[in-house]
């Protein structure tokens, strides 16, 4: 096993890299060393995933908002928070005329503390101020907000709330939404 680790450091690691050097003396230690290395470069690069976990009281996926086009498409945005960074996970389906295949269209957005904290502000004045609604229609779109409450989400879906939203109590709603779709940079 070392000999082959050795054949296969010497033969094709480190000429490419130039910048590791084993020495016959230092023999299973520099491996090890560099063994050790390389997992632990490997371990804190996939410690930065996406976390969107519904099962995380503090952490993990803490809204979604899926907004419902008429014949235009599907937008879904996810808003993850972890233990170091959050993001902005975001999913429109465009729909297609003619038969043909629907297009999806993705974007992850890592958010600054700054931003995090903006988000969870506006995301807290939208949770205070919804209002039950029972406004509904054939055309136009629906929004199904899902904020989280501990370890379960509530939904509350409006139809077309951007028409009379003011008087309909959907201001902090639409706000949400226009800021996380800037933050998207989904068409």
């Amino acid at each position: 096993m070392v000999m082959l680790l050795r054949r296969l450091l010497t033969n094709y690691y480190l000429p490419l890299s130039g910048a590791l050097y084993v020495s016959q003396e230092e023999g299973l230690k520099s491996y090890i060393v560099f063994i050790a290395m390389m997992f632990f470069s490997f371990h804190s690069i996939a410690k930065d995933d996406v976390n969107c976990s519904e099962n995380e009281i503090y952490t993990g996926k803490l809204f979604q908002l899926d907004i419902k086009m008429s014949f235009r498409g599907v937008y879904e945005y996810r808003f993850c928070v972890g233990d170091k960074n959050s993001y902005l996970v975001s999913t429109y389906v465009e729909y297609l005329p003619q038969n043909l295949p629907d297009l999806t269209h993705k974007s992850t957005v890592k958010l600054t503390p700054q931003v995090t904290n903006d988000l969870k502000a506006k995301y807290q004045k939208t949770v205070t101020s919804l209002s039950e609604e029972n406004s509904r229609g054939k055309d136009g779109s629906t929004w199904c907000f899902h904020p989280k409450s501990g370890m379960s989400y509530s939904r509350f879906c409006y139809w077309s709330p951007e028409a009379n939203t003011s008087e309909r109590g959907l201001t902090e709603l639409d706000q949400l939404k226009t800021y996380i779709h800037k933050l998207s940079g989904l068409k």
